[in-house]
């Protein structure tokens, strides 16, 4: 919910730019465009030739106001009546006007329909008037889609399922033009329209329309949801649908899916029935297979695959390479290890820039059993310095390099690596292992400048952060007791307004407008800056107001997204220095703080950290493994938790609650510090990849340093979540604790 403290906030947030580009699309085919109101004076408000245009602008603006007064006070029968009366060329609230008049008909609908059936039909058919009004003049209006999906409701409970079902399509169609609106709608989003829309199309029996829409939908989808809700979806559509008849006609899609959720088997049947029924299939379903029957352990099937691919492909194309690549690899699987280190080796020379060339090297340089090959690895580390791969080469290469002739023996490596790696992801961490070989061969000076530099140039890259603070300092502050010191956690935002203009005389602005008259009409406020920022890419004010809107309106995985992006520009961070507080923002604050103060003995900072990179925030995730909510806790472990807590009324769902999923998330750190000891590095890691793996990690590993065992885990999410998660506390700590303890 939003309090009166963040209306206060919102409608400080968008005053002081211009926003004369975003006004809304005038009555009846007249649109006010951008140039128009650029041109309409220093108010804003478009100008007639007559001086009459303004007092009725003026006239038009206090009934609107009069009818928000009178909606708010549930006299919608008066309100109506006076945002019918707004609705003019002149008024730039038209399009607001008129969607607002359709709301109170549909409030008047529902109150008279409980004594007279009549009159709430009349108020639903004036609703939807207004409504279908809103689309046909105003079709730029940011009040599009929710008019569309309000219309399609309306029209549901008129009986009208079939002007519903366009009605819904239309809003689907609004949404894949904007983008952003799949962040803004947090109940009525694309996701929610879609069902109504195939929920409508099923109660007309229109199986095959319905199975349509629901494939044009996934296609669209399925990269970016998640593999749980894909196969209840999956199983649900098999009871509708009837499956085999589904998997025939959409067998592209439905490989696709059982690919993504790793069901290799189905999708070899299933694109198997296709091949066996005459289809051809294309490159990327081709792949899929090949990568399917691989993964089943049918290698030989899987090379002819490839082969017949290689053959369609031609020459001297990016399926070519990626063709020779997967050869090599299952002639190696084969025993065939001359051949394809052969194959890999000429993919390097022949393409040097070819995506693949530093993943054939590398797999040219593994091709032999025992070490790897030294040359082969250099090669991929100072020809391609940046990437994971550069990164894996680096780790062999060292290890090789250190047998072969100490530490010392690594250091004319490292020296090279890092003038040629200076501008590149790869940078901090030969960075610091060069400092690291310095100080084990007595060069303590020449280790203590090579940290300075890095510190100084990538001051929150995870190797500075750990060589600036150090793993016992960084494990001492997540347990050194920091709840007290963090309370004021919103400071540092509320620091930031100092520098925004107050309202006054100016272009009119519509979002400032929304905002002041607390009309909390936050979705339209969002949009119209989105387009502000697509009209005016270097306006960096509506950059920061359209970060901050979206935190303040409880948006948080969106006002991470547009943060961190933002953030990458060195006029951002110098015009705005407190973007950073919502890259790193301190969400659902008070749970945190209650949880953290409930006996469980972890920093809040850190429980923050690990909700940032588990869900950004978003309490309605669910992950491709069936992980659940802000902190991604697994129903098993959920229950399990519910057990040990006792907990007798769990149910999945309560996952999706923040304050339940917080309350189990941080019970689980603390249960954690107390199973692998007070490590945040190993809690981390046990959080991501379980206390029993990082038992025999600690076994296998545990001579190493703190910085070599990280980089010792042998599971590539887990070595890069545990960066993730420190780096960000540190962060978190750097922002907040300052500020608000004067430490």
């Amino acid at each position: 919910m939003v309090n009166k403290v963040q209306i206060a906030f919102l409608f400080l947030l968008i005053t002081g730019f211009p926003l004369a580009s975003s006004l809304i699309a005038a009555e009846k085919g007249s649109s006010v465009s951008a140039a128009s109101a650029a041109s309409a004076g220093k108010t804003g408000v478009p100008q007639s030739s007559s001086g009459k245009a303004t007092v009725a602008g003026d006239l038009k603006e206090t009934l609107f106001k009069r009818g928000v007064r009178q909606m708010k006070a549930g006299d919608y029968a008066a309100a109506s009546r006076d945002f019918l009366k707004a609705v003019n060329v002149d008024f730039i609230f038209s399009d607001l006007a008129r969607y607002y008049h359709g709301r109170c008909s549909l409030a008047l609908a529902r109150k008279e329909s409980r004594s007279n059936s009549a009159a709430g039909r009349k108020h639903l058919e004036q609703a939807e008037q207004s409504m279908m009004r809103l689309v046909e003049y105003y079709p730029a209006s940011p009040l599009l889609y929710k008019a569309l999906v309000d219309m399609g409701r309306i029209r549901l409970e008129l009986g009208n399922t079939e002007g519903a079902i366009h009605a819904f399509r239309k809003a689907l169609e609004e949404a894949s033009n904007r983008p952003e609106i799949d962040y803004i709608y947090t109940t009525d989003g694309p996701a929610a329209v879609f069902q109504l829309l195939l929920d409508a199309l099923e109660s007309q029996r229109k199986w095959g329309e319905a199975a349509d829409t629901y494939f044009q939908r996934l296609t669209r989808l399925w990269l970016r949801e998640n593999g749980h809700v894909l196969r209840q979806r999956l199983v649900e559509l098999g009871k509708k649908y009837k499956l085999p008849y589904v998997e025939r006609k959409y067998y592209r899609e439905m490989a696709a899916i059982y690919s993504r959720t790793g069901n290799h088997a189905r999708v070899v049947e299933v694109l198997g029935n296709a091949l066996g029924s005459g289809e051809k299939l294309p490159d990327n379903l081709n792949r899929i297979m090949a990568l399917s029957l691989s993964a089943i352990g049918r290698k030989n099937e899987a090379l002819q695959q490839w082969r017949l691919m290689k053959m369609k492909a031609g020459r001297n194309s990016s399926l070519t390479l990626e063709c020779d690549y997967n050869i090599a690899g299952l002639l190696k699987a084969l025993g065939q290890k001359d051949e394809a280190l052969k194959i890999w080796t000429a993919i390097a020379s022949e393409h040097p820039k070819s995506y693949l060339a530093d993943n054939s090297l590398l797999a040219a340089a593994q091709c032999n059993d025992g070490e790897a090959d030294l040359r082969l690895l250099e090669r991929v580390v100072w020809e391609y310095t940046s990437g994971d791969v550069a990164s894996r080469s680096m780790q062999l290469a060292l290890e090789i390099l250190e047998k072969q002739g100490g530490t010392a023996g690594t250091i004319p490596f490292l020296k090279k690596t890092i003038s040629l790696a200076r501008d590149t992801a790869l940078y901090p961490f030969t960075a610091f292992r060069l400092a690291e070989a310095y100080t084990q061969t007595g060069k303590k000076s020449k280790a203590h400048s090579v940290l300075e530099t890095l510190v100084k140039e990538s001051p929150d890259d995870y190797y500075s952060i750990f060589t600036r603070l150090g793993p016992e300092r960084i494990n001492a502050m997540g347990f050194e007791g920091t709840k007290r010191e963090v309370r004021n956690f919103d400071h540092g935002l509320r620091l930031s307004f100092a520098g925004l203009p107050k309202a006054g005389a100016g272009p009119v602005k519509v979002a400032d407008h929304i905002l002041a008259l607390r009309l909390k009409e936050h979705d339209m406020a969002l949009l119209l800056l989105h387009d502000r920022i697509r009209k005016v890419p270097g306006d960096l004010q509506s950059r920061f107001n359209l970060c901050l809107a979206y935190y303040l309106t409880g948006r948080y995985n969106a006002t991470i997204r547009n943060a961190e992006s933002f953030w990458n520009s060195a006029a951002m961070k110098k015009s705005f220095p407190k973007l950073e507080y919502l890259a790193f923002p301190f969400c659902h604050a008070a749970a945190v703080l209650k949880e953290t103060d409930a006996g469980q003995k972890v920093d809040p900072l850190f429980v923050q950290a690990i909700m940032r990179e588990e869900s950004r925030f978003k309490h309605s995730d669910v992950s491709w493994s069936g992980a659940i909510g802000l902190m991604q806790i697994m129903p098993k472990t959920g229950a399990w938790i519910a057990t040990k807590r006792g907990d007798s009324d769990f149910r999945d769902e309560k996952l999706f609650d923040p304050s339940t999923n917080i309350r189990y998330g941080s019970w689980y750190i603390d249960y954690l510090s107390g199973n692998v000891g007070r490590d945040l590095f190993d809690i981390a890691a046990a959080y991501n990849g379980g206390p029993g793996s990082v038992a025999k990690w600690k076994k296998k590993f545990g001579n190493l340093s703190r910085e070599a065992f990280v980089e010792a885990i042998p599971f590539d999410e887990t070595r890069r979540y545990v960066k993730k998660v420190i780096r960000s506390y540190a962060i978190y700590r750097r922002l907040y604790v300052p500020v608000s303890s004067g430490k």
